[in-house]
């Protein structure tokens, strides 16, 4: 399941720039509150799914969240509280309930609750999706050997990159986790697929070549200095696009 990026001209106050606004402050979250990988990108999901529904209203920007509407940014934050009671229940500190004090301090008289409601209603309760954090890690542990880190973990930051730019919703999730793969071997001097690739994703490197084109059109040109600092591979990647 996936949302195409089409839902934009529905949200009068909503732009690619807030969205990709949102995400980012949805992942600082995420490493703040040491979530799981996948709850940023089932959040994303959730977010993009609610926003293709229901119209949000505007309201005035306040204290630390800049220019980042607070009504939107509720929403967003909703959507990664929910996903992770669905996928950090393990962890031993509720980072869940942490998340629900951080709300309450943001938007005292929310009443988040409603909103999670709000959403779960909009979404007719189908929360636990495909995203394409689940389709990179089956198709890691399936057809990349498990002492290769390299091409996971640069896949994975790749992926990471991938969620906060709007026009990729135009491909599946499955897509962009072949992607970002593809990317991540070429990274490491790989060839650009292989036969187990091939027959565990049901995709061939014709159909994952464009989805790699324009990953890396996005990305190379939307790195923050932030990226730049966490991952090496910044340099290869504005390299890749000059080239593939």
């Amino acid at each position: 399941m996936s949302t195409r990026p089409l839902y934009m001209e529905f949200q009068p106050h909503l732009s690619t720039y807030t969205r990709a606004s949102l995400v980012r402050h949805l992942s600082e979250l995420q490493q703040r509150f040491h979530l799981a990988p996948e709850t940023l990108g089932l959040a994303v999901g959730l977010l993009d799914r609610f926003l293709a529904r229901k119209t949000v209203t505007k309201s005035k920007p306040v204290g630390v969240t800049g220019t980042i509407d607070r009504n939107f940014l509720l929403v967003a934050v909703t959507c990664l509280f929910i996903a992770s009671k669905l996928l950090d229940f393990r962890q031993e500190f509720r980072p869940h309930m942490r998340l629900v004090e951080y709300i309450r301090g943001l938007h005292p008289e929310s009443g988040f609750e409603m909103t999670e409601r709000a959403i779960l209603i909009a979404l007719d309760f189908r929360i636990n999706i495909p995203t394409s954090h689940i389709f990179l890690r089956i198709f890691l542990d399936l057809a990349v050997c498990e002492s290769d880190e390299c091409v996971a973990r640069d896949a994975y930051f790749v992926l990471n990159c991938t969620l906060g730019r709007y026009h990729l919703l135009e491909y599946l999730p499955s897509e962009i986790a072949c992607g970002s793969i593809l990317i991540a071997r070429l990274v490491n001097g790989l060839s650009e697929w292989s036969d187990a690739l091939a027959a565990y994703t049901k995709y061939n490197k014709d159909e994952i070549l464009p989805v790699s084109r324009s990953i890396l059109s996005t990305v190379s040109r939307g790195i923050t200095m932030s990226d730049r600092m966490n991952s090496n591979i910044v340099p290869t990647l504005e390299c890749l696009y000059a080239s593939l």
